[in-house]
Order: structure tokens, then sequence, then C-alpha cells
């Protein structure tokens, strides 16, 4: 039996500015299992094999643009667990009752195109993990909530483009 939450309140906060002065949004999906049971090591390693995420740096994993080693990273996926890294020489003893997809824009894709990317990434992971999608606030992801992220991605790239213009 789980506790309702209340809703979360959101309120807008400034956007914070990366290093070449340009708007910075954070984008997270979380995958989480039912039922208090986790997901194991090994359901995880293939899965993120079949959604084309590698292990690389900080110890979590990566998809890339163009898939190669050396491509700039598009999103990554961390544990939710802290501290969020994988033991990627013991994933068959790794659990973890959780996972967050994430990316910082802008990126060196367009934005709506990481975001459509990572949705139908943990919507993979959930499919193949048996578990529930939720939003950063650990909300039920619903398509409401799906639209509403769309809609923050696309006046990010708005704000970034007026920023660029601007510089």
């Amino acid at each position: 039996e789980t506790a309702e939450r209340p809703p979360a309140r959101h309120t807008r906060a400034p956007t914070p500015r990366d290093p070449a002065g340009l708007p910075e949004l954070i984008l997270q999906l979380n995958v989480v299992s039912r039922g208090g049971r986790e997901f194991s090591g090994a359901d995880l390693e293939a899965a993120a094999a079949e959604c084309g995420l590698e292990p690389g740096d900080m110890q979590i994993y990566h998809r890339r643009r163009g898939g190669g080693p050396s491509e700039p990273v598009i999103f990554s996926m961390a544990s939710m667990v802290k501290p969020g890294t994988f033991p990627f020489a013991a994933m068959e003893g790794f659990a973890t009752p959780g996972l967050a997809l994430f990316a910082r824009l802008p990126g060196p894709v367009d934005g709506l195109a990481v975001f459509n990317e990572m949705l139908a990434t943990a919507e993979r992971f959930a499919e193949h993990l048996a578990g529930d999608l939720q939003d950063e606030t650990h909300s039920v992801l619903t398509r409401q909530t799906v639209e509403h992220l769309r809609s923050r991605v696309l006046e990010h790239g708005r704000l970034v483009q007026l920023a660029r213009k601007k510089g």
C-alpha cells in the first residue's frame, strides 16, 4: 500500500544559464519498479543494449548522437539510488528500484528531438522491465504531463534562439 502524496506545486524558477549564457533546461523521466521489487542488473544491461544506451563516463549509461563513443551525449540514465552509478563490472549482483533518464538542454541535438527520443527510450525500459513511468516529481507520467513537458521544451528552444540572436 502506498501513501497518497500531496500534489506537487509547480513554481516558475528563473531559468538557469549555461556557461555560454544560454538558458538551460534539465529534463528528467523516471522508470520505477512496481510493488517494491527491484530491477536486476542483468535485466538492466539487456534493456540498455536493446535501447542503444551504453556504459560510459561517471559510471552511468549514455545515448550518444550517432552511437559512436566519441559522439556527444544526447541523454543519460542513472540509478535512482545514491550515488546513482552502475557497477558495470558486477551488474549480475546489482539491483535498483528505479532509473532516472535525464538530459541538459541546449545540447547537440534539437530539444524536442531529445525529449521524444528520451520518452521513447523510457517507455521501452518500462515495457522491458515491467516498470512505471514518472516525471521528475515522481508523479505518474500522463499524456497531459508529456504535453506539458513538450511545451516547456518548445518554450526553452524559443528562449535559446532569442539568447543566441542577442549574443
